[in-house]
């Protein structure tokens, strides 16, 4: 099995003018095309982002435009500091142009465009003069990305951008002359449709001629998947992805139904598809299934199809990801933001430029592309941008609860250090307490026995002095021995007296000593006093951390319950309701963070039609009494909400219950 037939589908990648083989589902678009670039010089190509309009460009219309003698030149406008827009689709489009003759650009002078005094001449001029294929080929000049004209041209270089609208003009508006003969497409985003009229008056013919590129229709999506790969995806697979993946009809959308089952009506975003039947055909080769069979289909829904495969991508390069979801997405968050420079991008967070390329060839999430000499990163489409955008929240959040982690650990350990000062300091106390107490013990007990010996001693010298007196007096011999016997008593009570006053001015100092440490253990205890303070302040500190992070999670639950309820929103922010066919008093249409109701009914064809914050009925926004064709309008959270009464019946269950069919957009 070849490469093509293991993998026939492209994921988020665009199809190449080499992909036609394995691309279907848009010849009826493909058709359209042709014959409208046949009628007209002018055609405006629009549709909603991830419809599939590059692709559709590469795989389909310009093959069959070559088939028809047309030659299709691609030219993207660049829109930054380093040069002009104008500058830039000359170079594109000589390039190109020597591309097709077979030339290089050092052995073809005669396809410079030439300088006529002030500026080089114009497109038209150059077009005009050169004659490449004597009206044999007809160029078809397509301009993709055309909405960048707006989104970044008018706001970053309104000169530069008014001079390529000028010569647009002048190329689409002149008549043809002689051989000289082209086309011109320009194709954008339908969310950019508006800007359009900004430039009818210098080009009148951009009002006119538009052909719109919508999603997948079933049938369509039925082809996407089993024609690339007849061996892989079987009928059944194909209608298993389609109910899967595809919303209901709408009939502002689509002309008409197409007969047969449900199914067959149901609408596919062609990226979400490809990126969808790309990843179960990875699963299935993973898995060593000979088919993409029923037991891989629905194992994820798409928008987790989209973030799996962004973080699968990006793996655990925390660098490469942040750099992608902080500076690559636009102001809201949910879009792609403009090209970005790669080089300064990854000095600023240290990255390889391979890292950024990788994400470009092989997983197709960003785009890089070389404007003007220096090579710019965006992200491919802003339905990844959106998914993005979810896991730079997540990312964000487990960020926070890591930070929540390690504080509680450094609260618990200064708090076990704390403990443990206040432990040693006590233990410290008591103990010097107590040795404290037994040397006064001792103390005390030889002071009784110095008082005792002072008390002998005082005896003894009042004795001395009595036989002093009898010696002076003449004292017998018996007399003079009990002296000598007195004397020597006393004189051994004087060494142990001298003894004990030694060991008493031991004392003393060691008291003294005590004393010193005694004061310093009521120094630590005075610490450990204030540490107990200080461990009271932080036991409330923790417990208001726990309360903070036990907000922020019911907070996230809030968010997550708001999510799941407006889970059915469109991802262009815009979701229409037909009418209930019972509409029952007290209940209503939830729609992102409002629920809209109606209390009751005024004559056949009012309603009081009342607008609610979702999950609070007392909180009433705005109420109002209206008819079939009233409009009402309110702001709200950021976002404007346009609600439009389509028509008004009476309830089936009741004269007072009224059926209301409305449409609702948020902006």
């Amino acid at each position: 099995m070849t490469t093509e037939e293991e993998r026939p589908y492209k994921g988020p990648k665009s199809y190449q003018e080499d992909d036609q083989a394995i691309f279907f589902g848009r010849q009826e678009e493909t058709n359209a095309l042709i014959t409208l670039i046949e009628k007209n010089r002018l055609i405006v190509l629009f549709g909603k982002t991830g419809t599939g309009k590059t692709s559709l460009v590469n795989a389909a219309l310009f093959p069959a435009l070559r088939k028809n003698y047309y030659l299709p030149v691609y030219i993207r406008a660049a829109f930054d500091n380093e040069a002009s827009p104008i500058a830039s689709v000359r170079m594109q489009l000589r390039n190109q142009l020597l591309l097709a003759v077979h030339k290089t650009p050092d052995s073809a002078n005669d396809y410079q465009f030439q300088d006529t005094g002030e500026s080089k001449e114009s497109i038209y001029a150059y077009l005009s003069r050169i004659q490449f294929t004597a009206g044999v080929l007809t160029p078809v000049l397509f301009f993709d990305q055309f909405e960048e004209l707006f989104k970044l041209g008018f706001k970053s270089m309104p000169a530069e951008t008014l001079k390529l609208v000028n010569e647009l003009a002048e190329l689409i508006n002149t008549n043809d002359t002689g051989q000289t003969t082209y086309k011109v497409v320009v194709s954008l985003r339908e969310d950019y449709m508006a800007q359009l009229e900004d430039l009818k008056l210098q080009i009148p013919a951009i009002m006119r001629t538009r052909f719109r590129l919508k999603k997948f229709l079933g049938l369509q999506a039925f082809d996407a998947i089993t024609k690339p790969a007849p061996h892989l995806a079987s009928a059944e697979t194909a209608i298993a992805i389609i109910k899967e993946l595809g919303t209901e009809y709408d009939d502002n959308y689509y002309e008409s139904p197409v007969p047969g089952q449900k199914w067959n009506n149901l609408v596919v975003d062609p990226i979400i598809l490809s990126l969808y039947c790309y990843e179960l055909n990875e699963l299935r080769i993973e898995r060593r299934f000979e088919t993409i069979d029923a037991q891989l289909v629905g194992s994820s829904s798409a928008d987790e199809i989209i973030r799996n495969y962004y973080l699968k991508a990006v793996g655990a390069n925390l660098k490469l990801r942040t750099a992608i979801e902080e500076e690559l997405l636009a102001e809201d968050g949910k879009t792609k933001g403009a090209a970005k420079d790669l080089d300064k991008l990854c000095l600023k967070y240290t990255l390889d430029i391979k890292e950024f390329e990788n994400l470009d060839k092989e997983f197709r999430l960003v785009r890089i592309e070389k404007q003007n000499g220096i090579e710019k990163v965006e992200v491919t489409h802003d339905m990844i941008a959106e998914q993005i955008f979810i896991c730079r929240q997540q990312r964000k959040e487990d960020q926070a609860r890591k930070q929540v982690r390690n504080g509680a650990i450094i609260i618990l350990c200064v708090l076990l250090f704390i403990g443990a000062l206040i432990f040693g300091g006590v233990f410290y106390y008591t103990h010097t307490n107590a040795n404290i107490k037994a040397l006064s013990s001792q103390i005390e007990v030889k002071n009784n026995q110095i008082v005792q010996i002072k008390m002998i001693s005082d005896s003894l010298k009042a004795q001395n002095n009595e036989y002093l007196d009898l010696m002076s007096n003449g004292g017998n011999v018996r007399e003079s021995i009990v002296i000598r016997n007195l004397r020597a008593s006393l004189y051994e009570s004087n060494n142990e007296n001298n003894s004990l006053q030694n060991s008493l001015r031991i004392y003393d100092s060691r008291i003294k000593d005590l004393i010193a440490e005694n004061q310093n253990v009521v120094l630590i205890k005075k610490q450990a006093d204030d540490l107990t303070i200080i461990n009271e302040r932080l036991k409330d500190s923790s417990y208001a951390l726990i309360a903070e992070v036990n907000r922020c999670k019911a907070d996230r639950d809030v968010l997550i319950s708001r999510l799941n309820a407006n889970k059915a929103a469109s991802a262009n922010n815009q979701e229409h309701f037909r009418g209930l066919d019972c509409f029952i008093q007290n209940r209503g249409v939830v729609w992102y963070d409002l629920y809209f109701e109606t209390d009751r009914i005024e004559g056949e064809d009012k309603a009081f039609i009342k607008v609610e914050k979702y999950g609070d009925k007392s909180s009433v926004i705005k109420s109002q009494m209206m008819g079939s064709g009233d409009g009402l309008e309110l702001s709200y959270n950021g976002f404007h909400y346009t609600f439009t009464v389509i028509s008004i019946q009476k309830g089936c269950q009741s004269a007072n219950t009224p059926s209301v069919h409305f449409s609702i957009s948020r902006y």
